[in-house]
């Protein structure tokens, strides 16, 4: 999900459902992760071009079922008081 120019390759099942577990079953992970913004930061500190869009259209392309979509990811931004848009966070 990360590589810029590299062809998009899915995890294998079992190492996506030991992150699922991992991360969506340990206790506050949900309310303290990002996942979107994460990515956001990792793509800005490589000095991409026009990565806020970009990576927005990463994560609709590549999360799996199990991660928030960015709606959800913004209505919890909100709830916190932050801005909501990824924008604002680069």
């Amino acid at each position: 999900m990360l590589r810029p120019g590299k062809e998009h390759a899915r995890l294998p099942a079992r190492v996506v459902e030991w992150l699922r577990h991992q991360t969506v079953a340990a206790p506050g992970y949900a309310a303290a992760t990002d996942n979107h913004l994460a990515s956001l930061g990792y793509y800005n500190q490589m000095g991409l071009a026009n990565h806020v869009a970009d990576v927005a259209a990463i994560y609709d392309r590549d999360k799996y079922d199990w991660m928030p979509g960015r709606g959800e990811l913004e209505a919890r931004r909100a709830a916190l008081g932050l801005p909501a848009g990824a924008a604002a966070h680069v």
